[in-house]
């Protein structure tokens, strides 16, 4: 998915963070959990498991906190040891949040790793373009700070340096002076591109191509029908003074079923990428044989 538009890729996410935090019914949330787990695993790669323990660990803090804290509800099992009282509303509504969390969290993960935060500002070039190379010079500037003070710290090590409070200071002297040498580098290299130039406005031009205006229609139609789901009380679920969830009909199992398929887009596209290499695989090897 990352050869697309990343407004498109941004805007598929951000239905899915709205979605997955405003939709409280419960197969809504177990539906958001699960296509968030799925997608995040196809996404992340190796990284997926120590995301998920921070994002479950998160969720958890959460749920436990409104869990004790949170006083609403009408049957009310017994009292924590604050006096207050828990009730089975409020210990449903902490998993519910337990729930919702964790998938957020999941969804921002993936979204940062297939459109970086140096992408996402590249969007709004024309609308704040100044806030927006900043932004980018910042954000790539980091990492290279970083690598830079790992890089002196091992060549310190390597010529038998022992490490003490004086030698942290100097280290770090070291790096802000690569720091600022590296941001001087960066401020020649934009005046002569032409920065201060009149109308130096975009810096990274980026076209909808036919993919993404197809991706963008599909979006867009299943944005549509979720939030037809929303108007006829699909989505919904109450907890508070009491436990309501309307009835599941037919009808919610359409919605359902419109809901896991926008929300696993991105591996429904990398199946479909998969498909075609390995229709193209099967027509190379028929025209070597022949």
């Amino acid at each position: 998915m990352e050869r697309y538009h990343p407004g498109v890729i941004t805007l598929y996410f951000a239905a899915m963070l709205v979605f997955t935090a405003w939709f409280q019914q419960p197969v809504f949330l177990a539906l958001s959990l699960f296509t968030a787990l799925v997608v995040s695993k196809a996404t992340l790669g190796d990284q997926w498991n120590r995301r998920l323990g921070w994002s479950l660990l998160l969720g958890a803090v959460v749920g436990v906190w409104w869990a004790v804290f949170a006083r609403f509800g009408d049957t009310i099992l017994l009292d924590n040891l604050l006096g207050n009282p828990l009730t089975l509303e409020g210990l449903v509504y902490s998993a519910t949040l337990w729930v919702r969390v964790t998938a957020v969290v999941l969804w921002w993960e993936s979204l940062l790793r297939l459109v970086p935060a140096e992408r996402l500002l590249t969007l709004t070039g024309k609308v704040l373009p100044h806030l927006s190379l900043y932004g980018t010079v910042l954000l790539r500037f980091l990492p290279q700070l970083r690598r830079q003070r790992q890089g002196i710290q091992a060549a310190r090590a390597g010529i038998g340096v022992a490490e003490s409070w004086r030698e942290k200071t100097r280290r770090e002297s070291m790096v802000a002076t690569w720091g600022l040498e590296s941001l001087q580098r960066t401020v020649q290299a934009m005046r002569c591109r032409g920065y201060s130039l009149r109308r130096r406005t975009t810096y990274q031009v980026t076209w909808l191509k036919h993919g993404d205006r197809l991706l963008l229609l599909l979006e867009g139609w299943g944005i549509i029908l979720l939030l037809c789901g929303w108007a006829l009380n699909q989505t919904r679920a109450w907890y508070d003074p009491e436990l309501i969830v309307n009835r599941v009909t037919p009808l919610s199992g359409g919605f359902y079923v419109v809901y896991v398929l926008f929300a696993l887009l991105p591996v429904e596209l990398a199946g479909k990428t998969w498909l075609r290499e390995r229709r193209d695989q099967r027509n190379r090897e028929k025209g070597g044989m022949g």
